[in-house]
């Protein structure tokens, strides 16, 4: 890869970056009459039962590709 094309790499990803953070800057202040006291979701159950899910779907993926490697 030449040099040039190097650095427009460069400058092309860093002009991306910036006006990617700008836009995320741009959220508005709330008004004093906002209601921001709503209760958080109750999603604490569902931690366990995922991670369960996904070490048991793991396992059985794996399982299947081991048998078929042998």
């Amino acid at each position: 890869m030449s040099a040039k094309k190097y650095v427009n790499k460069i400058v092309f990803t860093i002009v991306l970056l910036c006006i990617t953070t700008s836009s995320l800057q741009a959220q508005e202040d709330f008004g004093d009459d906002t209601d921001d006291n709503t209760p958080a979701s109750s999603i604490d159950f569902y931690v366990p039962l995922l991670l369960v899910t996904a070490v048991g779907l793991g396992y059985l993926l794996l399982r299947q590709k081991t048998k078929i490697n042998r």
